[in-house]
């Protein structure tokens, strides 16, 4: 093998390393961005209980504060 195969080889060899560690980070990318996802969407649900609990809570008290008005 000459000089110059050898070194070819090498570069060859390198870039097939840097690629190797290149599709590792994309895999962890879109791990984390999944996971991201995962926690926005239970977030998101855990907001539209706590409107629901609001909603209920505001009815309860506008109930209690009209029989206040009619027994006063």
């Amino acid at each position: 093998m000459s000089e110059t195969e050898s070194l070819m080889l090498e570069i060859l060899k390198q870039l097939q390393h840097d690629i190797t560690l290149i599709k590792q980070d994309i895999r962890d990318i879109k791990a984390q961005g999944i996971a991201s996802h995962h926690r926005l969407a239970a977030l998101d649900s855990d907001k539209t209980r706590q409107d629901e609990n609001n909603i209920y809570v505001q009815e309860r008290l506008e109930k209690i504060e009209k029989r206040l008005e009619i027994n006063s």
